[in-house]
């Protein structure tokens, strides 16, 4: 078993997976909106008053509607790409 595993192996090698989630395709944006929310989360840790609770709060929402508008825009251009291959008939574009 372990030698048609490994012959297998040498002979079509290790698939890799090129497919990107929505959190990849949208790190440019999202990535700087959580080290914001980061830094203020570790602020009002540090110093835990009114003032720093409000901006976290702030930041933590920010987050979140940023984080829904990327995933969103993702889903509704992959729907729409499917739609797509759907109406051409093309079935490879489709999974």
């Amino acid at each position: 078993r372990d030698n048609i595993y490994k012959s297998a192996l040498e002979s079509f090698g290790e698939k890799k997976h090129t497919d990107k989630d929505w959190f990849q395709a949208h790190a440019e944006t999202l990535i700087p909106t959580l080290e914001a929310k980061r830094s203020a989360m570790l602020a009002l840790k540090d110093d835990p008053n009114e003032q720093n609770k409000a901006k976290y709060k702030a930041t933590r929402n920010r987050a979140q509607k940023v984080a829904r508008q990327c995933a969103n825009e993702y889903y509704c251009a992959l729907s729409d790409s499917i739609q797509k291959a759907s109406d051409i008939g093309n079935t490879r574009k489709m999974i």
